[in-house]
């Protein structure tokens, strides 16, 4: 319940804010570009599952938590979006501010764990440098994005990583795909196809 929540509340709830708070104006066929990803989103992420099944209160605690993770992804999102176009901020300056403040705020913690990030070091050294190095690529990627892209057609967009997720978890690590995720793909591929256009 809280993944499908999360993950499709955060770019509506950022398409929403950009178009209100940054001034922004989709056109026709981008407003049905970015509910079609949205919408493929929800059918991916399992959104078909959220009111099946028993379990009313423990439903009602996903949607609550997933919703809440979904204004904090609205927030950081539209907070970039502002940062990177209204103040013209480098997105390589913002993002190494930004690190350089999160390594703060985490350091307190890291530093009373060391023999415990030593020894995950030793075992993952090869997955923790790809993943150090992957990430912030895909996040300065986005931060350029929204330098020349609306910030309501970005978000959205962003969410293609989950599809790829999907897909490369069914061809490497041999998960099956459900009809639902091919569903909720084809859906969000056209929007993005249709996103080039708008």
């Amino acid at each position: 319940v809280v993944y499908p929540v999360a993950r499709g509340s955060g770019p509506m709830m950022s398409v929403l804010l950009s178009v209100l708070l940054l001034g922004e104006k989709p056109s026709l066929l981008g407003w049905i570009a970015v509910a079609a990803i949205l919408t493929g989103v929800f059918v991916s992420a399992g959104a078909d599952n959220l009111f099946r099944g028993p379990g009313g209160n423990r439903r009602h605690l996903g949607v609550f938590w997933g919703t809440l993770t979904g204004i904090c992804i609205a927030a950081y999102t539209v907070l970039d979006g502002w940062a990177i176009k209204t103040l013209a901020m480098s997105p390589i300056l913002f993002y190494a501010v930004g690190l350089a403040f999160r390594s703060m705020l985490l350091a307190p913690f890291a530093l009373q764990h060391t023999s415990a990030l030593s020894a995950q070091w030793r075992s993952h050294r090869a997955s923790i440098i790809a993943v150090g190095l992957l990430s912030p690529f895909a996040y300065l990627l986005v931060l350029f994005a929204v330098q020349i892209a609306p910030l309501s057609y970005v978000a959205p967009v962003r969410e293609i990583s989950m599809l790829l997720g999907t897909f490369v978890g069914a061809a490497l690590l041999k998960e099956s795909l459900k009809p639902s995720q091919t569903i909720g793909a084809v859906v969000m591929l056209a929007g993005v196809a249709a996103l080039a256009y708008a």
